[in-house]
């Protein structure tokens, strides 16, 4: 739009010519009156030319001397490239776990506090637990579920050298409680 007049003109139906979703405008009319104030609403916008943007709206309402509302001020702030990158990142997250997934090996990430970022299907089976299950905790937080642990130290090791430990043997006990010899190799830190 050439200016904010032209775009006040052009415009008679904000929740459905502007919003992609209709009720997305109507969530943050709803917030506005409930709480005066919206802090990082997303949602989706629809420019003239038909593109469609994503938004981050912070804003206020400003009311008159009798409490009424008059209108809305804060910032909006253009957030599709950061959206179109979560995206992105969410789909290689997506692919690589259908890939480490058909591997029959236990394949894992962890970070410095051994909690799980990623996990194979394969070593979730032994475990007992739903790959997505374990993102966020620890062998021994999931295996206490049944009575049993794992031995840290080779962790430890990887963590406090930084130094990849090579293929070594390991006993794990599984869901059912049976002993596993599995062998591991763990690499270091990137």
């Amino acid at each position: 739009y050439d200016s904010p007049q032209h775009l006040i003109e052009g415009i008679s139906d904000i929740a459905h010519s502007i919003y992609v979703d209709p009720a997305a405008r109507e969530e943050y009319l709803l917030r506005m009156q409930r709480d005066g104030m919206v802090r990082e609403y997303e949602y989706q916008v629809r420019q003239r030319n038909g593109r469609v943007l994503w938004l981050s709206d912070s804003a206020s309402a400003v009311r008159d001397e009798s409490g009424r509302v008059v209108r809305h001020e804060g910032t909006v702030r253009d957030i599709t490239d950061q959206r179109r990158a979560e995206q992105a990142l969410a789909d290689s997250r997506r692919q690589l776990q259908t890939v480490i997934d058909s591997v029959p090996a236990v394949i894992n990430v962890k970070d410095t506090a051994f909690r799980y970022l990623l996990m194979n299907r394969y070593m979730a089976h032994v475990l007992g637990v739903d790959p997505e299950e374990a993102v966020g905790r620890t062998t021994n937080e999931i295996m206490a579920r049944y009575g049993a642990s794992k031995e840290t130290s080779a962790d430890r090791r990887v963590v406090e050298t930084g130094e990849e430990l090579g293929f070594y043997e390991e006993a794990y006990f599984d869901s059912s409680h049976r002993l596993l010899s599995l062998i591991n190799d763990i690499l270091g830190l990137a």
